[in-house]
């Protein structure tokens, strides 16, 4: 299968499979590999290109976290539907005689993945920012060594943040004060390439503060399941209307 093929066949059982938005990047650069924490081999082969998967996230009930007392580690609703599609593709290329294997959710950035393989930019809400669907999704990768081809980057563009009030909506509603706006100089020292996709003017970020307050107040939605914060996503407007829309 040519190049081009290759890459029409895994979007196209991305969509036949319920993802929404999938991209490609090659890993030959450091920062790339640095974002897959050095963790880019194939049993005793580097990967060369990163697959990166998005999810709509249609409905909060989605994001719903389980953790049973029997489990070591808890399970997200949305994301074992998508790592479900991760697992499937990875085999199917595997199959084809290009050794895969899907990303663990916390092995890599996936979200500065998403940025390199065109799907969006990083807001000031730190988070992802698609252009079809704002922050509404949830991400999930693979790791292959077939040909592929890079995703062209059209986000040059893209600036979701630049109509937003001072301070955003999604600053503005943090119960955990866990933002801080910085200085556009200090955001340049601080921003690892390519600029023109993470955005200037961006927001300091805690995670500590973030994930300490979202620890204390679970939203319980049943036995051993709970909903985390999600205000600074609910709070941004891009992509809204176009999840609303759908059928």
């Amino acid at each position: 299968m040519e190049q081009n093929d290759l890459n029409q066949w895994l979007i196209d059982e991305a969509i036949r499979l319920n993802c929404n938005l999938i991209g490609f990047t090659d890993l030959n650069s450091t920062i790339q590999k640095e974002i897959l924490y050095a963790d880019y081999y194939i049993d005793d082969s580097p990967a060369s290109y990163a697959i990166i998967l998005a999810m709509v996230l249609e409905d909060p009930i989605q994001d719903c976290w389980t953790q049973s007392p029997l489990w070591l580690k808890g399970k997200n609703f949305i994301d074992e539907t998508i790592a479900r599609v991760a697992t499937i593709l990875a085999f199917n290329l595997s199959k084809q005689g290009f050794p895969s294997r899907t990303l663990a959710y916390d092995s890599a950035y996936l979200k500065n993945l998403a940025v390199y393989a065109g799907l969006g930019i990083i807001g000031r809400n730190n988070l992802l920012i698609t252009p079809q669907y704002g922050p509404h999704v949830r991400l999930r990768g693979l790791l292959t060594q077939a040909p592929l081809t890079s995703s062209e980057s059209v986000l040059e563009q893209f600036n979701p943040c630049a109509e937003c009030p001072e301070p955003p909506p999604c600053i503005n509603t943090c119960p955990s004060g866990a933002f801080q706006t910085l200085s556009s100089s200090k955001i340049q020292e601080d921003s690892e390439p390519p600029l023109h996709l993470l955005q200037i003017p961006r927001s300091g970020y805690d995670k500590s503060l973030c994930r300490n307050y979202s620890m204390g107040h679970l939203k319980n939605i049943g036995p051993f399941t709970y909903l985390w914060c999600r205000a600074c996503e609910e709070a941004c407007p891009i992509g809204k209307s176009q999840i609303n829309s759908k059928p």
